[in-house]
């Protein structure tokens, strides 16, 4: 883990403190070990490094010509993530691992300098290469340009062979995860493996793979790594996951992912407080259908509609859905059902609102989705509709 990341003293570090806010390390570090112990005795949740090296790191923010002295850009790594989120915790890694090793074949066919392998304590693999820029510009923002197209370049031919997560690799200002730093997510270390390490099978990987239940989900909410994948003539069969205690309180999600296609459908997430006049206004002359749904602690909005994930994110964006960043982050978004009947209608979540268009719905519905939506809203088929897919993607998180 040492030697895992070169020229330190040159790498903005920040962390997430335990109340879940970000914290930027005020100082430079010469000694990965020290760095180590700095977070440890912050009680970091997670722990990220720059991929890109800077003159003065702790001064690094977003992009701005104020500070464009201040940094001052000196090169970056060639940074490749690869994860999946769509299938249950295993089935990613195994999909997420055999990414992994294409990435290494290409490398090695272009002679890259290969720098660490890490598993990211969660749903993939970081793979890190040296820089790939020999001359750089010598002005420092026409330098950080320059690694821009550079890097994007990279990007496109890579991603024509290979998933990556493309928005990482050529970011100057992204932060990854720090390898020998745990994932709040599951508890799980981010940790550097060999090549072969990608050849076993994932049970017997994560069994080599540093664990601290400790380190993992909130005590207050203990995520269920199981998730429970129901076929739309499933709906009226839903169960709990045995693991799960049921005289505890939980709160059941659906995601927002359709199953085997890049498409999610619409969730909108609001405050109980927030006028949703404009948000109707919008979706209404985009003519989808759609149901508000009101929690003790939110209004939520949700239509079986398919979009692909960028324009689900302008959606969010447009309307001021507050699950905008969580879609950013985690590509996905969940609707809280919180308790189901056998009919598969929520329990503690109220209808305020059902609209349906007049016209044809022309855009393509998730079938699972829409049998959902049915469920929920008591409306019978849409006519004409091409629908897609025929899963859901069901969470549950069990609050102690």
């Amino acid at each position: 883990m040492e030697n895992s990341i070169t020229d330190l003293k040159f790498r903005h570090i920040r962390y997430i403190k335990s109340n879940g806010n970000f914290a930027k390390v005020p100082k430079k570090f010469y000694n990965y070990r020290d760095l180590i112990q700095y977070l440890e005795k912050k009680r970091y949740k997670d722990a990220y490094y720059s991929i890109s090296k800077w003159l003065n790191p702790q001064n690094i923010s977003a992009k701005s010509k104020e500070r464009e002295y201040r940094t001052i850009f000196l090169g970056m790594d060639l940074f490749f993530d690869i994860d999946f989120s769509e299938y249950e915790f295993n089935k990613n890694i195994e999909l997420a691992k055999n990414e992994t090793l294409k990435i290494l074949e290409y490398g090695k066919k272009e002679k890259w300098n290969l720098k660490y392998i890490a598993f990211s304590g969660s749903k993939g693999f970081h793979i890190a290469y040296g820089d790939l820029i020999k001359n750089y510009p010598a002005h420092p923002q026409k330098r950080e340009e320059y690694a821009k197209k550079f890097y994007t370049n990279i990007v496109e031919k890579v991603s024509e062979k290979i998933n990556i997560d493309k928005a990482i690799t050529k970011d100057t200002r992204r932060i990854v995860r720090i390898p020998g730093t745990y994932n709040s997510k599951t508890g799980y270390m981010c940790t550097i493996i060999e090549p072969s390490d990608l050849e076993k099978s994932t049970d017997m990987f994560l069994k080599t793979i540093p664990y601290d239940k400790n380190r993992g989900p909130s005590p207050l909410i203990k995520r269920m790594m199981t998730e429970l994948r129901i076929g739309a003539d499933n709906l009226g069969k839903l169960w709990l996951p045995l693991s799960c205690n049921h005289s505890s309180k939980y709160i059941q999600t659906i995601s927002s992912t359709v199953s085997r296609v890049n498409k999610h459908v619409l969730i909108l997430d609001y405050s109980t407080y927030f006028n949703l006049y404009q948000v109707k206004k919008y979706l209404n002359e985009m003519k989808i259908p759609y149901v508000v749904l009101e929690n003790e602690d939110s209004i939520q909005i949700f239509s079986p509609m398919a979009f692909e994930k960028q324009e689900m994110e302008k959606i969010l964006k447009i309307t001021k859905s507050r699950n905008y960043n969580a879609m950013k982050k985690y590509k996905h978004v969940l609707l809280k059902i919180s308790g189901l009947n056998k009919d598969f209608k929520p329990l503690e979540a109220s209808i305020k609102d059902i609209h349906i268009p007049d016209e044809k719905i022309k855009r393509p519905l998730s079938s699972a989705h829409y049998e959902l939506f049915k469920s929920i809203t008591g409306k019978k088929e849409f006519e004409g509709c091409e629908k897609i897919s025929s899963e859901l993607i069901f969470r549950m998180m069990e609050i102690n």
